[in-house]
């Protein structure tokens, strides 16, 4: 399996344990390892935190690597209404 770039949430991670998952809309929850952190400061990591993520095939399965924060002023949290389809107007 080839890179592929994605964008999630935390849903939870749990520094002492070094794992946790992301939160992919209309995806399947994406597993994280600590080895895979772009940065080792795994602090920035709370939960709801918008991040950018590489997908790899891991041992168990696809896994997230590179996993970087995104900076909260550039990109904020899809809503639901904004992905409502827009209605033709007679």
């Amino acid at each position: 399996m080839e890179k592929v770039m994605a964008e999630g949430a935390i849903k939870w991670f749990d520094r002492k344990r070094g794992f946790g998952f992301i939160v992919r809309p209309g995806e399947v929850d994406m597993f994280v390892h600590c080895s895979g952190l772009a940065n080792p400061d795994s602090s920035l990591l709370a939960d709801g935190v918008w991040v950018t993520y590489d997908i790899v095939a891991g041992p168990k399965g696809p896994e997230a690597i590179n996993v970087r924060p995104v900076p909260s002023n550039r990109h904020a949290r899809p809503r639901a209404a904004r992905y409502q389809p827009i209605r033709d107007r007679d």
